[in-house]
């Protein structure tokens, strides 16, 4: 269905980014209540994803290392992902993606109506089709 999906932080960033200035939220929560009244799962996270990354702003890749500790014992932990400015925004992120399985979150979606915290793929599979 979908091929490997190679790409940096930062074009992935700019491209969701760039999504928000394209759709608007009427069309996101229009698909939302269709999907209600249809139960067509597939179109419910993209409002989820539509809000979590409304805030969102350009930025380059800046590691998580050595910025969060655990209080009890000392140890650099991650939030949500490998960059610093993304965890902000409480979204998952990684500096690079390389060759990832698009099949497995398009499927989580059609079954759950969620994409497992990768909202830069279903801002691209909800957003793709009004831009």
């Amino acid at each position: 269905m979908f091929d490997p999906l190679t790409i940096h932080h930062d074009e992935c960033v700019r491209q969701v980014v760039e999504w928000h200035e394209k759709v608007p939220k009427e069309k996101v929560a229009a698909a939302f209540l269709h999907s209600l009244s249809t139960r067509k799962l597939h179109l419910r996270s993209a409002l989820s994803s539509w809000a979590l990354t409304r805030p969102f702003t350009l930025h380059p890749f800046a590691s998580n290392a050595g910025r969060y500790t655990a209080a009890e014992n000392g140890v650099a932990y991650a939030m949500h992902g490998d960059c610093y400015v993304c965890d902000s925004f409480h979204i998952a992120s990684r500096e690079s993606y390389v060759e990832e399985d698009l099949n497995v979150l398009n499927f989580e979606r059609h079954k759950w109506g969620g994409e497992d915290g990768y909202s830069r793929q279903a801002v691209q599979n909800f957003f793709g089709p009004w831009l």
